[in-house]
């Protein structure tokens, strides 16, 4: 799920709420993350990330750990790709 928020003032600031994205998930639609974090950073957005950016299915999770298209080790590495561009733009 991802938000952006913007105020129309002289001191304007758009915002981005990134969270829900499941990277690992067969459901996860990378194409669509990599569009949002492309938009992110043509448009300067200061960045907020929530919950839920991995599957990160473990053996006694709730998920399934067979499901998963990438190990936990890959899909950390692949969030932290991913997000390289905007990591400036990242809130702390």
């Amino acid at each position: 799920m991802n938000f952006d928020f913007r105020f129309k003032d002289e001191n304007e600031i758009g915002l981005a709420v990134m969270c829900d994205w499941h990277i690992g998930s067969k459901q996860c639609d990378v194409a669509a993350v990599k569009s949002w974090i492309k938009t992110v950073r043509d448009n300067q957005w200061k960045v907020l990330l929530g919950g839920d950016l991995l599957e990160m299915s473990l053996k006694n999770s709730v998920g399934d750990v067979y499901d998963q298209q990438l190990s936990p080790l890959e899909q950390i590495d692949s969030v932290v790709e991913m997000l390289k561009p905007i990591k400036d733009q990242i809130l702390h």
